[in-house]
C-alpha cells in the first residue's frame, strides 16, 4: 500500500495541506 503511486500522492497532498494550513495560521497570529 506504502509503494502505490496513489498512497503516495495522498499522503503528499495531506503533509501539503497541513503544512500550508500551519503557515496560514502562524501568518495571521503573527499579522496581528
Amino acid at each position: 500500500m506504502i509503494s502505490s503511486p496513489k498512497s503516495l500522492i495522498a499522503i503528499f497532498l495531506m503533509l501539503t495541506t497541513s503544512n500550508l494550513s500551519l503557515i496560514c495560521t502562524a501568518n495571521i497570529i503573527i499579522g496581528k
